[in-house]
């Protein structure tokens, strides 16, 4: 993961949605979603992922909780 001044970038965490509106992949974290048509390959799908990062951070492990 890389790291941006004390928070650390998550890789997209995806699932598979399925809905009346159709099959999706969509990322957990930043909820991007990507049509996954019938006959798509996932793997073909999800490497349209890789050209979006993923808007969510979590806290570096070495930046201490702030406490109010």
């Amino acid at each position: 993961m890389a790291t941006v001044s004390g928070v650390v970038c998550r890789s997209h965490r995806i699932a598979i949605v399925m809905s009346a509106h159709g099959r999706f992949l969509e990322c957990r974290h930043c909820l991007l979603r990507v049509r996954f048509a019938a006959g798509s390959h996932y793997e073909v799908i999800t490497k349209q992922f890789e050209s979006h990062s993923c808007d969510s951070l979590i806290p570096s492990k070495d930046e201490a909780p702030r406490v109010a």
